[in-house]
């Protein structure tokens, strides 16, 4: 696999994690006091996961450029 297809990767997969904190934000808003805290809570691991995935894709995009070829990995 090249750096600058699983770069593509990551970023894909971090749109499917923003999909999935926009619905977790929508139902903070409805959810009852008791459950916003859990909410929160997850909200806060996604929102991890998300900004690792776009570091993870600069990353690798960068060391695809510093290499000045799309070098094969694995």
């Amino acid at each position: 696999m090249d750096y600058i297809k699983w770069s593509e990767e990551y970023m894909e997969n971090a749109e499917i994690i923003k999909s999935n904190i926009d619905k977790i934000q929508e139902r903070i808003k409805n959810a009852p006091p008791e459950k916003k805290s859990t909410f929160y809570e997850l909200l806060g691991k996604y929102r991890t996961i998300y900004y690792e995935s776009l570091k993870t894709a600069e990353f690798l995009r960068n060391r695809s450029v510093e290499s000045g070829t799309r070098c094969r990995i694995m």
